[in-house]
């Protein structure tokens, strides 16, 4: 049975509902294909509904009696009446829906499922599709998952070892916190697949890669969504759409399909000018999680001042009073500073903003020690608790001198504050108030993502909507910190399409390594709107490459024990490139950043370019990374929005210009330099 629309191609086989092939009909590529020899492999959805027993208990689609099918419309309606696990029927009735989309070359998915039975569901994994048997990257097939992952295909299986619960057959992604956003793209030279969850609030969720051959000699792999969604004896549950659609391009266009929807749903807003034009935040070390001294709180003002010298207007303070109860001190709350301390954060950050200094800290609301008075009366009701009923806890315990980083042996394991707790949120409103009287700027919300959490659900708060309620408090924080000042903004860790409506900055830890630069390549691509910092102590050559990225240096100097004067080299570098930057920003971090397409370059090792897209037509950032490099980039005007002028302009960071022509440009650059070329 096939189903078209436009360019995509799905088959299904009546006898178990299972979707056994895509394919692209214009190009001939075929994506999925579980018929032939491959037959075993058709899937359409697997549910999990635990026993005392057995925890995993699943009824999978291909194992179920001929599903009742029909069109309806212009859709195709496929009905289970009752699933079975094995001999025994389970009372779960589940119906899928497959339609045409709106938008071109794709179908959008649903399945709605009835418990009639005895237990709960605790999971739903759909679309589950079987068949992809390619070689991976050995015949240029990638998956790019989230927006930032790059799977490898032909990993599966593992050579671990280990192969307990299947653990080298299958690989696993979380949204958020894994993913940035909710689309896989699995591409090769010919086309490609996009997998999009169209959720109209950001669902916690899982991605799921098994390799389903499992000790068979050829890897067969499947794919699927999985919905944390508890449904209980006597309640129903429908997904969200899920869009499965062709191109003939690569995971870009899985991002622009995404982008273009989303920009609608969610009410993504770009990074507000003045915080996009700024070349970095300066992040210092006053006292650590452990309490070791490095500043004092009345070097505020002069450690704002060297960053300001140096072209560098944002400084985040990093403090023991400030980071969260995971911190091994005196009981207390957060900000619970002596007076002579207050007025010293007082004063300082008085100084600061008048010099023109954006400074926030990084604080932690989520972690609940259980060992403080203060946090008594939350333990019972306003924690995060497991499907289970036991506490989620978590355990970040650091030292700056014992033999290991995380003194986990030591505690203290904290538990973590539901954000569908009532209290919880008056919690942070109310010490947000009080961050804010002491004279701090903007925040660094640390940790702004959640898992499925089960505290709630006899209130009604659904597992799946656990990261939409951290929004909806992360939304009304930033509403109080920018009525409080209009250039306050919020800093987040890791990041997410539908939060940097209220983010707009966020670093991670994960692509710190320069080795995962393509990383922040597709992160740039995929969420252009907002700003994205890339780690780095006091490296020339990763402030490089984060200019040419249009993304911001997150510096730390000395594993942030030090400050820019202790390292001039590196932060007259730094000076250099926020100049540039402030001549160039309408047609760099202004624009929307478009990576290298619509561009051609060649060049030695080191040589980089990005393309920039803006209503004024394209610009390119080169920049030769770490040694002396020289290149060639020509633009493919008719990638960009407009196509720009016949005359441009070539801008240097010694604060030279020159009129420049046509859509070729050599460049030859010394180690770690950039220019800036605006067609």
């Amino acid at each position: 049975m096939q189903i078209d629309h436009g360019h995509i191609r799905l088959e299904l086989d009546p006898s178990t509902g299972s979707i056994v092939r895509i394919a692209n009909r214009k190009s001939g590529v075929t994506h999925f294909d579980a018929t032939g020899e491959r037959g075993e492999f058709g899937r359409l959805f697997r549910i999990i509904a635990p026993n005392a027993q057995w925890f995993s208990r699943a009824a999978d689609s291909h194992l179920q009696d001929a599903p009742q099918i029909a069109e309806e419309g212009e859709s195709i309606i496929i009905t289970y009446p009752d699933l079975r696990i094995g001999d025994g029927r389970t009372g779960i009735a589940a119906t899928v829906r497959i339609s045409p989309s709106e938008r071109e070359d794709e179908l959008l998915l649903t399945i709605s499922v009835e418990n009639h039975g005895q237990h709960p569901i605790n999971e739903i994994m759909f679309p589950w599709l079987g068949g992809w048997a390619g070689e991976g990257g050995r015949n240029g097939e990638r998956c790019i998952v989230g927006g930032k992952e790059d799977f490898d295909l032909a990993s599966l299986p593992r050579a671990l070892g280990a192969g307990y619960y299947r653990l080298n057959q299958r690989m696993f992604y979380m949204y958020p916190y894994d993913m940035y956003t909710p689309w896989v793209d699995i591409s090769m030279p010919g086309g490609g697949l996009s997998y999009i969850n169209y959720a109209t609030s950001a669902l916690n969720g899982f991605f799921s890669i098994e390799n389903l051959g499992r000790f068979a000699p050829q890897r067969c792999l499947g794919f699927a969504w999985s919905f944390p969604a508890l449904v209980q004896p006597g309640e129903r549950w429908t997904s969200p759409p899920i869009g499965l659609a062709v191109h003939d391009d690569d995971w870009h266009a899985t991002a622009d399909r995404y982008r273009l929807w989303a920009n609608t749903v969610f009410g993504i807003h770009v990074t507000r000018k003045p915080v996009r034009e700024s070349i970095g935040v300066q992040n210092v070390f006053f006292r650590g999680f452990d309490g070791a001294l490095f500043h004092g709180l009345d070097e505020i003002p002069a450690i704002a001042e060297t960053g300001l010298r140096y072209g560098v207007d944002q400084l985040c303070v990093w403090d023991q009073l400030m980071l969260g109860h995971y911190v091994m001190r005196p009981a207390g709350e957060l900000f619970d500073y002596a007076e002579d301390e207050q007025a010293l954060l007082r004063q300082g950050l008085g100084q600061a903003k008048a010099m023109g200094v954006n400074v926030h800290a990084l604080l932690n609301f989520r972690h609940v020690n259980s060992s403080f008075p203060c946090h008594q009366p939350y333990v019972a009701k306003d924690i995060k608790r497991r499907w289970d009923g036991t506490p989620e806890t978590e355990n970040w315990a650091g030292s700056f001198n014992h033999a290991m980083l995380f003194t986990r042996h030591l505690g203290p394991e904290c538990y973590l504050f539901s954000p569908h707790s009532p209290a919880y949120r008056q919690r942070v409103m109310a010490l947000t108030e009080t961050y804010l009287d002491l004279g701090f700027t903007s925040m660094f919300f640390d940790q702004p993502f959640e898992w499925p959490d089960y505290a709630y659900v006899a209130e009604g708060k659904r597992p799946e909507d656990t990261y939409p309620a951290v929004i909806d408090l992360v939304d009304a924080l930033y509403a109080k910190v920018t009525a409080r000042d209009p250039h306050a903004y919020l800093v987040g860790e890791e990041g997410e399409f539908a939060i940097s409506r209220a983010i707009e900055q966020f670093m991670a830890w994960k692509f710190s390594d320069p080795t995962n630069v393509s990383m922040l390549e597709r992160i740039r691509y995929s969420i252009p709107n907002i700003m994205f910092s890339w780690v780095m102590d006091s490296e020339p050559d990763r402030a490089t490459w984060t200019f040419a990225l249009g993304a911001y240096c997150w510096i730390g100097v000395h594993g942030q024990e030090g400050t820019l004067a202790d390292a001039p080299v590196f932060a007259e570098h730094v000076r250099k490139l926020a100049q540039l930057r402030k001549r160039c920003v309408e047609r760099t971090v202004y624009a929307r950043f478009n990576d290298r397409r619509g561009l051609c370059v060649e060049g030695e090792e080191g040589f980089v370019a990005y393309g920039y897209d803006s209503p004024q037509g394209p610009a390119v950032i080169a920049a030769a990374i770490g040694k002396p490099a020289s290149g060639t980039v020509s633009v493919q005007r008719d990638a960009f929005s407009a196509p720009g002028g016949d005359h441009g302009r070539l801008c240097r960071w010694d604060g030279s210009t020159q009129a420049v022509q046509g859509d070729t440009m050599s460049f030859t650059l010394e180690a770690n330099e950039v220019a800036i070329w605006e067609l």
